[in-house]
């Protein structure tokens, strides 16, 4: 088994790897690198969601927030910083908080797309996964463009066992396991 989700994906991870265990099947994970920020961006980490607007509580007022739908009640207690909040899906329910508006999108993003959409609604921080991957960095590199803080939330720590950073590097795996 080749693991090749999300960073993010902690639970299907985590069943992955308690059904090889109890299998005994070989497992892999591929874990696409994190993106290494140049020295000088204004970079903050923090492990969760509350301590990540904790932290941009201190400096904050408009936020371009990617962290998904699961974040948006976190959001509402926090009115004095608006966010700007871009989810995938549309929510099902209503908006927790008025501090909050809703965009849509689905990556890939480009940098010029993201370097208007945080001119358009005047962003000064931007909170994100640290995902990884080249179809959301635009965010990032336009963050950095901009000067602006970025506050990425810290990936879960990922199931024991070995794991490679290339698709080239989990094929050669496989094929020595065939």
């Amino acid at each position: 088994l080749i693991d090749a989700t999300h960073p993010f994906a902690a639970i299907i991870s985590a069943n992955a790897f308690d059904a090889c265990q109890a299998t005994q099947t070989p497992r892999l994970t591929l874990a696409r690198p994190p993106w290494n920020l140049p020295p000088g961006a204004k970079l903050l980490e923090a492990d969760d969601i509350g301590e990540a607007v904790q932290l941009l509580s201190g400096f904050a007022k408009r936020v371009l927030v990617t962290t998904g739908q699961s974040s948006l009640d976190v959001l509402a207690d926090f009115p004095d910083i608006h966010f700007v909040v871009r989810v995938i899906e549309e929510p099902a329910g209503p908006l927790a908080g008025d501090n909050i508006t809703l965009i849509t999108g689905r990556p890939p993003y480009r940098l010029d797309d993201e370097l208007a959409l945080m001119e358009e609604h005047d962003i000064d921080a931007l909170l994100a996964k640290q995902s990884g991957g080249e179809g959301t960095v635009a965010k990032i590199t336009a963050a950095i463009r901009n000067r602006i803080a970025i506050v990425l939330l810290r990936r879960p720590l990922p199931e024991p066992g070995e794991a490679v950073d290339t698709v080239s590097e989990a094929l050669l795996w496989l094929e020595s396991r065939v």
